[in-house]
């Protein structure tokens, strides 16, 4: 491969970083000759973008040439969240130019991420992404060099202080089916969630009983770990719902019942709930559990929340760290709940803890982390994560599952209006130990299809978890 003119070579090897956190690297200037320049920057840049097309209908004209047509509009909406150069060598670029003789220049920099940001994310409606680009400002008649490296940034969601998320939930639910004009017997479900607060790497543990006591046969029952992404714009919102993965229960014949649950979802890489301090997107989470009934019978369905977060709980440090006896079991072991009775008892949940009465959607207390054995934390975490708890779990990194591709802004004219518009880039730049880099071009990023890093696949924090396993 060709060495790139221009490239960045960052300290890190995986691109990806909690808000808070400093970024070490070097900008390398190639010169086969000697150049002229003004200076060199490097600049980062964080942006969140929204955009999606809606039909509306409007009336135009009068009287008898009165019509109704159709248009397409456009609804957008962005922030910024940091724009920061950082002058490596030069002066402001107004001044002479600068020889640079033959050889490679290397140019430190480090960069600190504000504290406050959102999680990188990439959706169908929108995105929120992070770049850095090193610029080599030359003469008037010279085209620029430029390098840009997209990078993620891990937002904080500490499930230590998210309020509830570890306590159990129960769910149950039954309801009569009609078989031939003939009233049959009941089919119903019991679901109990160990917790509701995960990180990526960990597994949704639960119990559930099913019973069917109809004469049809229950095809089989399906838990589904959905995500839900909502973009806002221009006073309006458009929803987007994306299935992360899946399981499937075998079938129920006729007068049986059944118990699933333990270790079944794995989480893989993913942003975290909520994407705080991003006001035009917002990312929950739910676990669907569907009752596949046959003949014309709705399915049974139930979607319970969850709060996925990028720091787990205190007490399941020990669970992500290797030891000489192997990989540990789930640590919401850690969390205790009662399992369901062997029998049904026609869906009565009265022998879980804490249940009382006929509560549709019970909760059930169990030991906070500091009660069951962990550290109690006794402020809010500030970055980096590290200095908050210095025993957190080396993290692993793994790209984004089934990333979206953003519908880049287009103004109403079919122009380019989104995006990155001050991070243009031409040139040449090209990959240094496996990192990534945009490919260069010639043109500006004004007329480019799509922004610098437009492409990029998030790296997300993982626990005990790796892409492949």
């Amino acid at each position: 491969m060709k060495t790139p003119k221009l490239y960045i070579h960052l300290d890190q090897r995986i691109p990806s970083f909690f808000p808070g956190q400093t970024i070490v690297g070097q900008v390398v200037l190639n010169n086969d000759k000697p150049k002229e320049l003004k200076n060199i920057t490097i600049t980062f840049e964080g942006t969140a973008s929204v955009h999606w097309t809606e039909n509306v209908k409007e009336t135009v004209g009068t009287g008898k040439s009165k019509r109704t047509t159709s248009k397409t509009i456009h609804l957008t909406s962005k922030e910024n969240y940091f724009n920061a150069s950082i002058l490596l060598f030069g002066g402001d670029g107004k001044r002479n130019s600068i020889t640079l003789p033959t050889g490679t220049i290397t140019y430190p920099f480090q960069f600190t991420l504000p504290v406050n940001l959102p999680s990188s994310f990439t959706g169908r409606h929108g995105m929120v992404h992070y770049l850095m680009e090193a610029r080599v400002k030359r003469s008037k008649l010279k085209t620029d060099l430029t390098s840009v490296v997209p990078f993620t940034v891990n937002g904080i969601l500490d499930l230590n202080f998210e309020p509830g998320v570890a306590q159990s939930v129960c769910y149950e639910k039954q309801k009569n089916i009609c078989c031939l004009c003939c009233k049959s017997g009941p089919v119903g479900y019991k679901i109990a969630l160990q917790r509701t607060g995960f990180v990526p790497g960990e597994y949704v543990s639960f119990n559930a009983e099913f019973l069917n006591y109809s004469r049809r046969k229950i095809k089989g029952v399906t838990v589904t770990l959905i995500q839900i992404s909502n973009f806002y714009a221009q006073g309006r919102t458009r929803s987007e719902r994306k299935n992360i993965c899946s399981a499937t229960c075998p079938e129920l014949a006729p007068g049986d019942s059944d118990f699933w649950g333990g270790d079944i979802l794995r989480l893989p890489a993913l942003p975290p709930t909520r994407l705080a301090s991003c006001r035009i997107i917002d990312v929950q989470y739910i676990v669907k559990f569907e009752m596949d009934l046959s003949g014309l019978t709705m399915n049974m369905v139930v979607e319970i929340p969850i709060t996925i977060g990028t720091i787990p709980f205190r007490n399941t440090f020990n669970f992500f760290m290797p030891t000489s006896e192997g990989p540990l079991s789930s640590p919401a072991a850690t969390l205790p709940i009662a399992p369901l009775p062997s029998t049904f008892n026609q869906l009565s949940v009265d022998q879980l803890p804490g249940y009382s009465g006929n509560m549709k959607n019970q909760t059930v207390s169990v030991p906070s982390p500091a009660a069951a054995g962990g550290s109690q934390v006794l402020s809010v975490p500030s970055a980096p994560v590290f200095d908050m708890y210095p025993d957190l779990p080396p993290p692993t990194y793994a790209e984004a599952v089934q990333n979206e591709k953003f519908e880049y802004n287009l103004d109403e004219g079919g122009n380019n209006n989104g995006g990155n518009t001050n991070l243009g880039f031409s040139g040449n730049n090209g990959p240094l130990d496996d990192q990534a880099n945009v490919a260069g071009t010639s043109s500006p990023l004004a007329s480019a299809p799509h922004p610098p890093g437009y492409d990029y696949v998030p790296n997300y924090i993982t626990y005990g978890f790796s892409k492949g396993k």
